[in-house]
């Protein structure tokens, strides 16, 4: 399974810090993308889900600066994905989410309700590669979350009931809200 971190030319600065948080706490190689010049968001992942053959991938963005990783836990999903065969495993925790929208699915693991609005959220999170491709191409990650989870009101998705990662958004609309 390939760690996938997406990036574009206004926010590769924020790579370096990235990749040493990454590397503190997490520390496994990944594939680092730079959209291409005019490249939309779910262009530059649709070109990478067709370059890799893997079923599932798990999808950073270069601003998800952590802060801990728990790799047990993070074991234990990627095993929960491929035998489950689920479309999208939140790396994050259910006591993110708000309102609540999952229901319980076992002691780790909770499932996101039917028609719940972010079904495709692009937070962290191991996605089954197949599942992305059915992105439109040209959109921008918001319009992506929205239009990816109104077509997929019945996807199934799995998030844990504590945090596998622990992030904070480096920016935040495109403004920067932590120090480099």
């Amino acid at each position: 399974m390939k760690i996938v971190v997406t990036t574009c030319p206004k926010y590769e600065f924020l790579v370096p810090g990235f990749t040493e948080r990454f590397n503190k706490f997490w520390g496994d190689e990944f594939l680092l993308d730079v959209a291409k010049k005019e490249e939309s968001w779910s262009s530059q992942l649709l070109r990478i889900c067709d370059s890799i053959d893997d079923t599932y991938i798990v999808r950073l963005c270069e601003d998800f600066w952590i802060s801990g990783f728990d790799r047990e836990k993070y074991e234990r999903a990627v095993w929960s994905a491929n035998a489950l065969g689920v479309d999208r495993l939140g790396l994050q925790s259910i006591k993110d989410y708000v309102p609540p929208c999952t229901e319980s699915f076992s002691e780790e693991l909770e499932k996101m309700k039917p028609g719940s609005e972010y079904m495709c959220s692009f937070e962290a999170s191991i996605y089954r590669r197949k599942f992305l491709l059915g992105l439109q191409p040209g959109r921008h990650i918001w319009e992506c979350e929205i239009e990816m989870s109104q077509r997929n009101p019945n996807a199934f998705v799995l998030i844990p009931t504590e945090r596998i990662l622990e992030y904070k958004d480096a920016t935040r609309r495109g403004e920067l809200r932590v120090q480099i």
